[in-house]
């Protein structure tokens, strides 16, 4: 009684461990790895900055009175491409490929190219508005609108002149809106016997390989307190992997399914809405690879229990 106790506390220490091991191996093969950052991911990535950015500005009521947010994202893709993205992109993923080997250094992606790409929208828009006005008759002046749209051109009045209130109120809104960097910081001030994310980030090859070690010592030790015979330690043994790939799949498919909670925490409406498809993308390359790692426990798993049907097999027909 006492010795099947031992077995079925040991399979359920393995689980965890088990577990975890896979958790930890998906980690190194995707967050860890560049070639994880396919152009799916690097096209969500654009989307969700291109469409946030739209947002921010798109509240202001001199843009909103006069451009719809389609007007606003088919000018700023035009501006700010894809191709001009990329390398702020790879400059992303080397730095979260990197953060292993130090974690006191922040991840900085800089905006600076995406705001005088608003710039430049916001000089074009209004430029679009100014052709579009129409001439002022003779002796008619303009009067400015609260949008600061004037109601007709004068002769010989340059585009300057009468739209530098609106471009200044458009730079305005889009040093309020847009920071210059994005910071991520995973260093902490907290006392060195907590543990944080950077404790675990700088920590983190060791840590895959002590749940490595552990998880074989452990299918040792419950080999060694099996002994024979030695089919039942093919089956217990087969039947631990198989549990162990199910945990994983299944703890994992769960946590692709709380984006949705975690986002209703987030109170700036503009990152709420357009965050979720980024983190679903990520989640789901990520429970992808989990897969194909739990796979190669569930195959193993099957093998075992195949090898011990043969032998079983064999055993009564001798």
């Amino acid at each position: 009684m006492i010795k099947k106790t031992i077995i079925t506390l040991l399979v359920l220490i393995y689980i965890i461990i088990g577990t975890l091991s896979i958790f930890a191996q998906t980690t190194s093969n995707t967050i860890f790895n560049k070639n994880f950052y396919n152009k799916t991911l690097e096209t969500r990535t654009y989307e969700f900055i291109i469409n946030t950015a739209i947002d921010k500005i798109a509240d202001n009521n001199l843009i909103k009175e006069n451009f719809t947010k389609l007007q606003l994202k088919e000018e700023l893709t035009t501006i700010y491409s894809e191709k001009i993205f990329q390398p702020t992109f790879n400059k992303l993923v080397k730095d979260l490929t990197n953060i292993r080997k130090n974690t006191s250094i922040p991840i900085v992606i800089n905006l600076e190219t995406i705001k005088n790409s608003l710039l430049t929208l916001a000089h074009n828009l209004s430029y679009k508005l100014f052709l579009n006005l129409p001439k002022c008759t003779e002796g008619q002046l303009p009067t400015f609108k609260e949008n600061e749209i004037p109601t007709c051109i004068p002769k010989d009045v340059k585009y300057n002149y009468l739209f530098s209130n609106y471009n200044d109120n458009f730079k305005e809104t889009i040093d309020e809106k847009i920071p210059l960097n994005i910071m991520i910081d995973f260093s902490s001030s907290q006392n060195d016997t907590s543990i944080t994310i950077e404790t675990i980030i700088k920590n983190f090859d060791t840590i895959k390989l002590t749940l490595f070690i552990l998880s074989i010592l452990l299918i040792i030790l419950l080999a060694t307190i099996i002994k024979t015979p030695f089919s039942l330690t093919l089956l217990i043994t087969g039947i631990t992997f198989i549990l162990t790939s199910i945990v994983a799949i299944i703890t994992s498919t769960i946590i692709t399914l709380l984006p949705k909670n975690i986002i209703n925490n987030i109170t700036d409406t503009a990152l709420k809405q357009h965050i979720l498809p980024l983190i679903e993308t990520i989640l789901k390359n990520f429970n992808t690879e989990l897969i194909k790692i739990s796979s190669i426990y569930l195959a193993l798993g099957l093998t075992l229990i195949l090898i011990y049907s043969f032998l079983k097999h064999k055993k009564t027909n001798v």
